[in-house]
């Protein structure tokens, strides 16, 4: 079963936890811990993620409820509980995947950190600026774009492909707003845009919160 110590006053899990996590996946539809992405540190709460495939969503999301209920189960305060957090060099890929970790880590009570470590790109940034807090390597960078997609068909499964695409796009929008210092006259003016972002320009935007340093590097391990 799981086990408590305390530690430098922060709780800590014992090596049982991966069997746990395994059980816990078992009953669900991700029956290997390691498709939650290319790889995940179950210790210590960290996940990693590449390029966001069709599975790395519901992966990401069993990862992130199943430490909300071992931290409910030990009656942890929202306060006390080790953060999660996502290590992202991603170049983008699935939306669906990617509003999936999008939902997942707002509903998380469990503090989600996001660090990116090279590459945000695409739904990689998105998922990076709705970490709960945001930390960036100096030299990493940013792609923000509405995506793309190819669609096809008759005019009226076109149209109606289209419509519903315009309403992701919406979403995206929303999420953007509300996580950074963009305005919505600049998200109009760049939405069209392939719009790159250093470290220090995100940082002015509101999307980074804390530039990795030596100083504060053992923040992220």
């Amino acid at each position: 079963m799981i086990k408590e110590t305390k530690q430098e006053s922060k709780w800590t899990l014992d090596t049982d936890i991966k069997t746990l996590l395994q059980a816990y996946l078992n009953q669900s539809s991700i029956k290997d811990f390691e498709s939650l992405s290319e790889y995940v540190d179950i210790v210590n709460r960290n996940i990693y993620i590449s390029d966001i495939e069709e599975v790395t969503g519901a992966g990401v999301d069993a990862f992130i409820r199943f430490y909300n209920i071992v931290d409910k189960q030990l009656d942890i305060p929202v306060e006390d509980r080790i953060p999660i957090k996502i290590f992202i060099n991603s170049s983008g890929g699935d939306l669906t995947a990617t509003f999936t970790v999008i939902d997942a880590i707002h509903m998380s009570k469990t503090p989600v950190y996001t660090i990116n470590q090279g590459r945000a790109y695409s739904g990689g940034y998105f998922i990076y600026i709705c970490g709960h807090k945001r930390y960036s390597f100096s030299s990493a960078n940013f792609l923000f774009h509405e995506g793309s997609t190819v669609m096809s068909g008759d005019a009226h499964k076109f149209e109606s492909a289209a419509d519903y695409y315009k309403k992701k796009r919406e979403k995206l929008r929303q999420i953007v707003l509300d996580h950074t210092k963009i305005s919505p006259e600049l998200y109009d003016e760049k939405k069209k845009d392939d719009w790159w972002f250093d470290t220090e320009e995100a940082e002015k935007l509101g999307m980074v919160e804390v530039i990795v340093t030596p100083k504060n590097y053992d923040e992220i391990l």
